[in-house]
């Protein structure tokens, strides 16, 4: 299972020596100038943020997974971060991207209709344009959870220690407004050349630290793509090679991913919901069972 939630001082000396040994190794035998698509938040220098107007009426402790989908009290989902889908294309429009399968999973699956789902995500999207615009994007909304979805564009910077930085950030205040957060590695697109892979193994290296670290739960979609990689018949209809993202299936394991960890929450604290004392169908049912 690729839940992490581990916090110890360590392992988190190692997580980040395997990242400095990355980092010296990988990107060392890279050219020195690397061609990356223009983006606004390249431009942005992490100098100072403003800290969101959060009020101590606001605050309260995060809620566990598990009594969030226990509870009666409707909660307030938040997808938020990179979209996993083209820049521009209309055709991820023909088919629902993840954050739209989780909800409808939700309502359905855990019996959660009254709850409110809001997807705010957008392809390319950055954890620095999330921490930037903090109280517009995040706190407005007033989530009792958020599934952050982290991109591959992130490793395009190189600038590792100020990812951390933005995450850690991200983590205190979304803890301090009370909301659960769940961290999304990008999953493993096949085809890439070595030093894309190099640099994204890096930033996937940064966000398992991050998530051991900080005890947030993370879906790692990169382990599961990347097992799947060697494993799955139909690897290559889960992802569109010529824009490097996931396609209608691969949203759909995105999904999958989602759900299993949700149920994974569950059942760390109570048994798991069986499909025959309560309709509740399991998470890995219907899964491809090829890439298990």
């Amino acid at each position: 299972m690729s839940f992490r939630s581990h916090s110890k001082s360590s392992t988190h000396s190692k997580d980040r020596r395997r990242r400095a040994i990355l980092r010296g190794q990988g990107l060392d035998s890279l050219p020195e100038t690397i061609e990356s698509p223009a983006d606004p938040s390249d431009q942005v220098t992490m100098i100072h943020v403003p800290r969101p107007e959060i009020t101590p009426r606001e605050y309260h402790a995060p809620r566990r997974i598990s009594d969030l989908l226990s509870d009666d009290c409707p909660a307030n989902w938040l997808f938020i971060g990179d979209s996993y889908t083209p820049v521009g294309d209309a055709l991820s429009s023909q088919w629902m991207t993840s954050p739209t399968l989780v909800s409808a999973s939700l309502r359905k699956q855990f019996a959660r209709p009254r709850d409110v789902y809001i997807d705010a995500t957008y392809p390319g999207s950055r954890v620095s344009e999330v921490l930037y615009e903090f109280e517009r994007r995040v706190l407005r909304f007033e989530p009792d959870l958020v599934f952050l979805a982290i991109g591959t564009p992130e490793a395009t910077s190189h600038d590792t220690a100020r990812f951390e930085q933005t995450m850690s950030r991200l983590i205190r205040w979304a803890r301090k407004m009370g909301c659960q957060m769940v961290l999304q590695s990008p999953p493993c697109i096949p085809g890439r050349s070595d030093g894309e892979l190099t640099r994204s193994l890096i930033l996937v290296e940064a966000i398992r630290g991050i998530s051991r670290e900080h005890s947030v739960p993370l879906v790692d979609h990169w382990e599961y793509w990347e097992g799947a990689a060697t494993t799955a018949d139909n690897i290559h209809e889960w992802y569109d090679a010529a824009t490097a993202t996931p396609g209608a299936i691969g949203h759909q394991q995105l999904m999958q991913r989602m759900l299993h960890e949700l149920y994974a929450q569950q059942a760390s604290t109570r048994q798991a919901p069986s499909a025959t004392s309560s309709g509740v169908t399991p998470a890995n049912a219907g899964l491809d069972h090829r890439i298990f």
